[in-house]
């Protein structure tokens, strides 16, 4: 895992506010916002967790996306034949990830 993925995961999980290279955690409306190039990837909502690739299926995307999901000890993203899937470990529950659309981590 990349040290800035290392970083601005434990800054999410711990909602302290970060900005290093292409990273960011923000607060807003309540929620604690983790932004790769400014579009948010991950929020946290009443201890409740959440991602998106934000449109983005990049290499980029999918490493900070797992290093969060690692962190959380919640699952995996993988890709395969172009298509990215998201093992949530909280229901042992194989997903197809849409472009865009959030899905609940825990």
């Amino acid at each position: 895992m990349r040290k800035i993925t290392e970083e601005s995961v434990r800054a999410f999980i711990e909602e302290r506010q970060f900005n290093k290279s292409n990273m960011a955690v923000l607060e807003s409306n309540g929620e604690t916002h983790l932004a790769l190039f400014g579009k948010v990837i991950a929020k946290k909502s009443d201890d409740i967790y959440y991602i998106t690739d934000c449109g983005w299926q990049t290499a980029t995307t999918k490493e900070r996306l797992n290093g969060l999901l690692l962190a959380l000890d919640a699952g995996q993203i993988w890709q395969d034949r172009g298509q990215w899937f998201f093992y949530r470990k909280a229901d042992n529950l194989e997903i197809h990830m849409n472009k865009n659309r959030w899905y609940q981590v825990n």
